[in-house]
């Protein structure tokens, strides 16, 4: 199963949900997180890679090249820190955007495990729409705030034609405001001073925080699918 985490914008802790999405569902299944923000790359930070999906995309490099083992069951590939594939991946056109497209779908075969979380490019760009559509899950991770919610439902109308399944997950929640749309909310992850991203798997340090047990509770859910 591809699971894609999304969100409209970015702060929203789309990176957070991912990462400790794919640690808990690695507990039992095996899995690989893929960082799909090739313009502003994240999890270069906590793994080490010679070689990127830019490069397995370009085709310069092959699938078990990219693959970092993080544990047992654990795999990561990282999209590219360095500032030339960054300046690249901007220059790129539809058309090449279109290719990407065949390949990510070539891909999606040769990708050898139970669950592939990736973390997608916030926002509305070629890249990320082509994630969603290969997906066969969307987690859209929003903050139950106004800026948060106006920005979600841009996204969920122009998202309207991907027949994906799409839930959301309501990230850094105080209180229980009411969420208006009609999409299932699937987690509450309540907001905690506790939680920062200066070490990828929040859930291996605090097992027993309640942001733990509400990740645990989407990884379940995400299980059960």
């Amino acid at each position: 199963m591809i699971v894609s985490v999304h969100s409209f914008k970015g702060g929203t802790g789309k990176t957070f949900v991912a990462l400790n999405l794919s640690y808990l569902l690695s507990e039992r299944f095996r899995v690989c997180l893929i960082d799909f923000d090739f313009r502003a790359p994240s999890l270069y930070a906590y793994f080490d890679a010679e070689k990127y999906v830019n490069d397995l995309l370009r085709g310069s490099a092959k699938l078990e090249e990219c693959l970092v083992n993080v544990t047992e069951n654990l795999s990561v590939m990282l999209a590219s820190p360095k500032l030339g594939d960054i300046k690249r991946d901007l220059r790129k056109s539809d058309r090449d955007e279109m290719r990407i497209l065949e390949r990510m779908i070539t891909l999606k075969s040769e990708l050898d495990f139970d669950y592939v979380v990736i973390d997608t490019s916030p926002g509305l760009s070629y890249r990320s729409i082509n994630a969603l559509l290969i997906s066969d899950l969307i987690l859209l991770v929003a903050r139950a705030d106004r800026l948060d919610l106006e920005g979600l439902g841009i996204l969920l109308n122009v998202i309207e034609g991907v027949e994906t399944e799409r839930v959301l997950v309501l990230n850094r929640m105080v209180g229980d405001p009411k969420v208006n749309f009609n999409v299932p909310v699937v987690a509450k992850i309540p907001c905690s001073c506790d939680v920062n991203m200066d070490y990828p798997f929040f859930v291996e340090r605090f097992p027993d925080h309640e942001v733990t047990r509400s990740l645990a509770g989407l990884a379940e859910w995400v299980a059960g699918r």
